[in-house]
């Protein structure tokens, strides 16, 4: 399998709350000491307050690309669109249960969101006005652990996939947003192929570095697929 591009991420969610504003600033503080141009973002545990903030941070930094971002229903197309045309974003992901939101989305759009592979997700018609899939691969583990995967299944076999969230997953299969292991992605290398796509955005809370020294032993577990 050709190794996929592996993002570090920039999270407003972790441990189950929105981080704090002094999180944010910790990681704009690690974007420029560490020279980042590329990351992926989460901003799903911010309102539009949150998120302004969070737009007007990145401002201050070098990142010149954003491949993935994880939008959420109270966004407008016209903030969708300020990635798509500020970071060249062309992969962002929602949840089955948020689709009405983005429905009325020109259909440029619509066809860079995927779908993500959550507990609500289901195979209908809804999902072909959109792009494609979100295959998050410790939910993967989550539904494949539980014998509920039958519809995300079916909808690989017929729906391409436009990005990955890889969280980290512990030694009882359970997925979390902050890793305490490299060890934790040591499940990446039993995933098919099949629910791959191009782009691989770490989706967890640990600083910048940490994420960054995980990618080697990810690419590893990924050249093993």
């Amino acid at each position: 399998m050709k190794l996929p591009l592996i993002t570090p991420s920039l999270v407003t969610y972790t441990k189950g709350k929105p981080v704090s504003r002094g999180y944010i600033d910790a990681r704009i503080r690690e974007i420029n000491a560490l020279g980042l141009k590329e990351i992926s973002l989460f901003v799903t545990g911010y309102e539009k307050k949150g998120r302004d903030y969070v737009h007007e941070k990145l401002k201050t930094t070098g990142i010149v690309s954003i491949p993935h971002v994880h939008i959420r229903a109270d966004q407008t197309e016209h903030e969708v669109r300020h990635y798509m045309e500020t970071y060249g974003t062309r992969r962002f992901t929602t949840h089955y249960e948020y689709i009405p939101y983005f429905t009325k989305f020109s259909a440029d759009v619509r066809a860079c969101i995927g779908i993500e592979n959550n507990n609500d997700f289901k195979l209908d018609k809804k999902l072909d006005r959109f792009g494609g899939l979100v295959i998050d691969l410790s939910h993967y583990v989550d539904v494949r652990e539980q014998g509920i995967a039958r519809d995300i299944e079916r909808a690989l076999e017929r729906l391409p996939v436009l990005v990955n969230h890889a969280s980290a997953v512990t030694a009882a299969s359970e997925s979390r947003h902050f890793a305490r292991s490299v060890q934790q992605y040591a499940y990446l290398r039993t995933m098919p192929k099949k629910c791959f796509s191009e782009v691989v955005s770490l989706e967890i809370g640990n600083t910048l570095a940490a994420q960054l020294s995980f990618i080697p032993f990810i690419k590893k577990q990924l050249a093993r697929v």
